[in-house]
């Protein structure tokens, strides 16, 4: 018998073996539930976009590029954030804009093959449930 504390209620464990971190198999699945909920939540957190990103590459320096192309080239905020997922969080406003460019150059200048998939389907709907964060830099 040990005299050790439940790690999740902090109730002393009672006639388990030496070593047991949980003094119910309820209290160990509920230790797991929290643990998975706060994994999700931290993932949560590193899913931010900036307004300002997106604006300045939706914006008027270089929207001459998107002039006169198909339709479906028109580049909305799930999508861009949707690529953006997937680029690096550190590259600068330049980059971000030549990654989005050479994305759609490389789909016959059309986002649509990326809005038709199921994976940009499932992100747009985890993004309009406010999974997501679409924030301004400046507040």
């Amino acid at each position: 018998m040990t005299n050790e504390k439940c790690e999740f209620c902090n109730k002393t464990i009672k006639d388990k073996k030496k070593g047991s971190k949980y003094c119910s198999d309820t209290c160990k699945q509920k230790a797991y539930q929290a643990r998975k909920e706060n994994q999700n939540q931290k993932e949560d957190i590193n899913t931010i976009f900036y307004l300002e990103d997106f604006t300045s590459i939706q914006g008027d320096h270089w929207s001459w590029y998107f002039d006169g192309l198909n339709e479906g080239s028109d580049l909305d905020i799930p999508t861009y954030c949707f690529l953006m997922q997937h680029g690096n969080p550190d590259w600068n406003i330049d980059q971000k804009r030549d990654y989005i460019l050479g994305f759609c150059k490389s789909k016959n200048n059309r986002f649509d093959s990326v809005r038709d998939s199921q994976a940009f389907r499932r992100f747009k709907e985890e993004f309009l449930s406010g999974k997501f964060k679409l924030i301004s830099k400046t507040k």
